[in-house]
C-alpha cells in the first residue's frame, strides 16, 4: 500500500491510535454487533486507521476537503479506493448516528457502492425520527401518493447519514451535500424539491425559522435524446416472456402507462374502449385500448373467470375460486390480493429485455411511435399524463424522415 497513509512513521501511528482508540473502538462494537464477519470487522477498521495516521489529531476534525485531498493523494487502485471510502462512509455514518459529529466529512465525495449486506443505515437516528414522521403526516395530509413520500423519506436517509441534526444546517452544506459528483441532474434535482418540501414543512411547525434550502440554486438539466425501445427488442421480449409478462409487456407498450400504473391497474378500469389510469399525484385520464392488448388482456380475465390463469403467476394465485374476485387487481402480488410492486413489475420486464432496455423506455417508444403518426404533442402529453409538454418532448424523437425532410428543404 501506497501513500502517505504507508508513509506514517510509528510514532505518527501510535498518536493516531490514542487520538482515535475511542472512536475506532466503539466502531468496532458497532461492526460486530451488525453481525459482520471478523475479517470484514478488521478491513474495515484498519482502512480507517489508514486516515488517523494522516490527520492524527482528532477524527471529527477533518474536513470534506481534506479527505478529498487524501483520497486523491493515494496511488490505489479503483477497487482498493472504493473499500476504504466505503469504510470511511460507514465510520462516520455510525459517528453522526451516535451523535459523535455533527456533519460528516464524506458528504459531497464520489460514493462508493457498497456490497449488498455492508453496513447500512436503514433508519433515521433519533435526531431525526420524529421529525420524519411528522413530515411522512404532512406529506400524506396533502394527497401524496406513497410512492413519493417512499422517495422523500430515501431522500433524506442520504441526508442523514452525514448530517446529525437537521436543524443545525445551513445552505452551504447542504450545496456540499448536492454536489456529489455520482448523481444525475435528475437525481440532484429530486433530492432538492425533497429538502425544499422538508424545510418548508420545519418552518411551518417551528422546527426552524428560516429554511436553509431556499437558497439553493435549481439544478440545471440538460436535455437529454429520447430512448426508444426498438423493434427487435419489444419482439425478443415477446419470445422469451411468459403469459404474465407478456401482458405487462403489451400494456407498457401500447399504452405508454408508467410501470406503477401498470402495476395498480383494476379489472374494473379496463374496457374494450379504454383504460382509466390513475397516474401521479392522483389525477385521472383514460387511454385508448389497443386492438392487439385486449386481445391479450381478454385471453387472461377467460381464464382467471375458469379458476386459473397463466404462465408466470405463483401457484398460490390458481387456487381453487373465482382468482379475480380475490383481488380484482390485472397484476395481483405473489404474496397477496394486493397489487403488484411497481419496482418488481419493472424488473419482470427489464428480464425479458435485451440490456439496457426497460419498461421506461418503452414509453419513450410509444411516445416516439405516437407522435410519428399523429404530430400532435399535446395528445401525445395527455396519453403519457404530463402536466407539461416540455416533458413529452423528452419522450418523444423527431423521425428521421421529418428531420432530414427539413434540412433538405433549406436553399442557399
Amino acid at each position: 500500500m501506497r501513500g502517505s497513509a504507508g508513509r506514517c512513521g510509528a510514532g505518527q501511528r501510535r498518536d493516531a491510535v490514542k487520538a482515535w482508540e475511542p472512536a475506532l473502538g466503539g466502531f468496532r462494537e458497532h461492526l460486530v454487533a451488525s453481525d459482520r464477519a471478523a475479517a470484514t470487522v478488521e478491513t474495515y477498521v484498519r482502512n480507517v486507521r489508514w486516515l488517523a495516521a494522516a490527520y492524527p489529531a482528532d477524527p471529527w476534525a477533518v474536513t470534506s476537503t481534506e479527505l478529498g485531498a487524501w483520497l486523491d493523494a493515494q496511488s490505489w487502485s479503483t477497487e482498493t479506493r472504493r473499500k476504504v471510502l466505503l469504510a470511511i462512509r460507514a465510520f462516520y455514518a455510525w459517528a453522526v448516528r451516535r451523535g459523535l459529529v455533527e456533519w460528516a466529512p464524506v458528504a459531497g465525495l464520489p460514493s462508493a457502492k457498497p456490497r449488498k449486506r455492508g453496513p447500512r443505515l436503514l433508519t433515521f437516528p433519533e435526531a431525526w425520527s420524529d421529525d420524519v414522521a411528522g413530515f411522512e403526516a404532512w406529506l400524506r395530509a396533502g394527497g401524496r401518493a406513497e410512492g413519493t413520500i417512499a422517495a422523500r423519506r430515501f431522500h433524506l436517509l442520504k441526508l442523514a447519514e452525514v448530517c446529525a441534526d437537521p436543524w443545525r444546517v445551513d445552505s452551504t452544506r447542504l450545496a456540499v451535500f448536492l454536489a456529489c459528483p455520482d448523481w444525475s441532474p435528475e437525481y440532484r434535482r429530486a433530492l432538492r424539491t425533497t429538502l425544499r418540501e422538508f424545510y418548508r414543512w420545519g418552518v411551518r411547525a417551528q422546527r426552524i425559522a428560516a429554511s436553509p434550502a431556499d437558497e439553493l440554486d435549481p439544478v440545471m438539466r440538460p436535455r437529454t435524446l429520447p430512448r426508444p425501445t426498438p423493434d427487435e427488442a419489444v419482439a425478443a421480449a415477446l419470445e422469451l416472456a411468459d403469459d404474465r409478462v407478456r401482458l405487462a409487456l403489451m400494456f407498457a407498450a401500447l399504452t405508454g402507462l408508467r410501470r406503477a400504473e401498470i402495476a395498480r391497474l383494476h379489472t374494473r378500469d379496463v374496457t374494450a374502449r379504454d383504460i382509466l389510469v390513475i397516474g401521479k399525484g392522483g389525477h385521472h385520464r383514460r387511454v385508448p385500448m389497443h386492438p392487439v392488448l385486449w386481445d391479450e388482456y381478454s385471453r387472461e380475465m377467460t381464464r382467471r373467470q375458469h379458476g386459473t390463469c397463466g404462465s408466470g403467476w405463483n401457484a398460490s394465485a390458481k387456487r381453487s375460486g373465482n382468482f379475480v374476485s380475490e383481488s380484482g387487481y390485472v397484476f395481483p402480488s405473489d404474496q397477496s390480493p394486493e397489487p403488484m410492486t411497481p419496482a418488481h413489475l419493472g424488473k419482470l420486464i427489464s428480464r425479458v429485455l435485451p440490456a439496457s432496455w426497460t419498461a421506461h423506455t418503452l414509453r419513450h417508444r410509444f411516445a416516439t411511435q405516437a407522435y410519428a403518426d399523429q404530430r400532435d404533442l399535446l395528445t401525445v402529453q395527455h396519453l403519457l399524463g404530463h402536466v407539461r409538454p416540455e416533458t413529452t418532448a423528452r419522450y418523444a424523437a423527431v423521425p428521421d424522415a421529418a428531420a432530414a425532410g427539413a434540412v433538405a428543404a433549406v436553399r442557399l
